[in-house]
């Protein structure tokens, strides 16, 4: 075997041996990508538990409960227990909605976000709470919330935190359908 015989085998071997590591790299980058993806998703059940944890206590529950329909009637420190509680909730759905556009979190996991999301907001302490906070969001989540959830109603199926308020039904007048 001559010099040059040599020197084309190493050259073959060395481009083997590049292609071998950019595919364990590629491997590695989609198998990492799943794992943050996994991540993501798990964070963002975290989030949407913890509301419920929270809300889950009988004295909390009931204030959030009343607060839906009630918020503006309450006393300043049962509001301020409302205020904690949504703001959790509200927190936690921008975070997946951010996930969500990023896509770090899968659609069949933003269902169950954008379910409750309606709940919430298809209540008049939902709509009363957005009001006074909306400014603390980011303008594409205010635009979401804005555009695809204050006004729409949760699907005649649903299991509704409190009855829904069709603010288009109040804006056409009561008596008409």
């Amino acid at each position: 075997m001559t010099l040059e015989a040599i020197y084309y085998l190493t050259q073959i071997i060395a481009v083997v041996a590049i292609l071998g590591s950019l595919i364990f790299v590629g491997v590695q980058i989609r198998q990492n990508t799943k794992a943050m993806k996994a991540a993501a998703a798990q964070a963002a059940h975290e989030n949407f538990s913890s509301f419920y944890a929270a809300a889950g206590s009988s004295e909390v529950g009931d204030i959030v409960t009343r607060a839906f329909t009630d918020f503006d009637e309450m006393e300043a420190a049962e509001q301020w227990v409302f205020i904690c509680h949504a703001m959790i909730f509200l927190s936690g759905l921008q975070d997946a909605y951010a996930k969500r556009r990023e896509g770090s979190l899968s659609e069949d996991l933003w269902v169950g976000w954008r379910g409750n999301s309606l709940n919430f907001f298809s209540t008049p302490g939902g709509k009363s709470l957005w009001a006074q906070r909306r400014h603390m969001f980011g303008e594409p989540f205010q635009a979401f919330v804005e555009g695809e959830l204050l006004n729409a109603m949760p699907p005649p199926n649903a299991t509704l935190w409190v009855e829904p308020v069709d603010l288009n039904a109040e804006s056409r007048g009561a008596d008409t359908p």
